[in-house]
């Protein structure tokens, strides 16, 4: 039978079979293979499993990792870890000792991607198609599992370069359109606790993704865990809604070690119109090997329930699942045995700013000083104007706080 080839990449073993290959140089130490049956399942040139052989067609991405999660290519993680090392030089024994807030310290701007939280925040709605699709559906749990294959799909690029954004400033605006024809509108609303307002929706009105976005970030260890709070949900035209709760983004290995980025706890989609609720749980199912598909980090199963509108606990008298999904968000999703999306098969959206021509607020992203000035790779002025812009904001909150007290 004929192979699938991931990210176009493809090499020959020995035995004639096709292992696909990361699309990028030090992609990641897990090895992918292209499945053609039973007979595939063992690797005869490295001698050991190294693929999910038990979900048919499906492929790891290029920067999956043996441990699970998405592995940090070593050329980024070396770039990352040297910065980290001059900014705890710079800052002294006393951030080393814990007596200095993290927040206040400047980050240096070659740790940085050149873009704003307000477009990183959008990365994991690429997979459009699914969206448009769920908008046109008149089945309800059809449209559920459209809306999770959506979701799922995109979580492949949370830790998208593994490099931090720059954080928006209070009023600042980013307005972007997809090739599908999306348009977005992103504002950052709140400067403590940093809240980010965003609406995605067609030209025909089929759908509205809209809700706030408010990032906490925590450290433990070795390990920073990040959530989203915020209500976000997709509105229809027949006035349903389906209401997410997004999961907890880890990011293990921070200070020494593999470098991997992990999804962990659950997401929750629930349509109360219609009486549905899906739960995604992240994590391994069985324990076991890395490389047995179950016993993944990256690996997670759902299940569609119906639910009562009021309080959403169970409906009564009625079967308790409706639907199952498993796979994993480094490779394929499945409904019911069904496969409705797949990593190396289905090509993202690819989102853009609003092209020349088109009135852009004056607040929008591309006229932020400090990420132009990286975008041309002049460091040095960057870092000047990035600081100047932090001093800034903390002189209109002042401002805004001795306003409030006045009043």
């Amino acid at each position: 039978s004929k192979p699938i080839v991931a990210m176009g990449w493809l090499r020959r073993t020995k035995s004639g079979r096709g292992t696909s290959q990361p699309s990028s140089p030090g992609a990641g130490s897990a090895r992918l293979s292209v499945i053609y049956g039973d007979d595939s399942r063992f690797d005869e040139e490295e001698g050991e499993f190294n693929v999910f052989y038990d979900a048919c067609e499906a492929q790891l991405h290029p920067w999956a990792s043996e441990n699970g999660g998405l592995s940090c290519p070593p050329d980024i993680l070396a770039q990352q870890r040297k910065c980290a090392m001059e900014m705890m030089k710079t800052a002294g024994r006393n951030l080393l000792k814990g007596k200095m807030n993290l927040i206040s310290v400047s980050m240096p701007v070659k740790m940085f991607e050149p873009r704003s939280y307000l477009e990183k925040l959008t990365d994991v709605w690429v997979h459009t198609k699914y969206l448009r699709q769920a908008a046109d559906t008149e089945d309800p749990v059809e449209q559920m599992r459209l809306i999770v294959a959506w979701f799922i799909s995109g979580m492949q690029f949370v830790f998208l370069g593994f490099k931090k954004p720059f954080n928006p400033i209070l009023g600042e605006t980013w307005q972007g359109v997809s090739d599908s024809g999306l348009r977005i509108y992103v504002e950052q609303i709140s400067h403590h606790p940093p809240i980010s307002a965003f609406e995605a929706d067609m030209p025909d009105g089929s759908f509205v993704f809209r809700g706030l976005s408010e990032p906490t970030a925590s450290f433990s260890g070795k390990t920073v865990k990040t959530t989203a709070k915020g209500k976000r949900g997709v509105y229809f035209r027949d006035g349903s809604c389906i209401d997410i709760t997004y999961p907890a983004y880890y990011l293990r290995g921070v200070l020494y070690g593999e470098l991997r980025g992990e999804l962990g706890g659950s997401a929750m989609f629930v349509n109360e119109k219609k009486g549905l609720q899906c739960e995604v749980k992240f994590g391994p199912y069985a324990e076991g090997s890395m490389k047995s598909f179950e016993s993944r980090s990256d690996y997670f199963e759902g299940e569609i329930v119906p639910i009562e509108p009021e309080d959403h606990t169970p409906r009564l008298g009625e079967s308790m699942i409706i639907s199952n999904a498993s796979g994993s968000w480094l490779s394929h999703l499945d409904w019911d045995g069904k496969r409705y999306w797949t990593l190396a098969e289905d090509e993202p959206d690819h989102f853009a700013s609003l092209p020349e021509g088109e009135y852009v607020l004056p607040s929008d992203v591309r006229y932020r000083e400090d990420l132009l000035l990286v975008e041309r790779g002049n460091l040095d002025d960057a870092q000047t104007a990035k600081q100047k812009l932090e001093k800034l904001q903390r002189h209109d909150k002042k401002l805004r706080k001795a306003n409030a007290s006045d009043q």
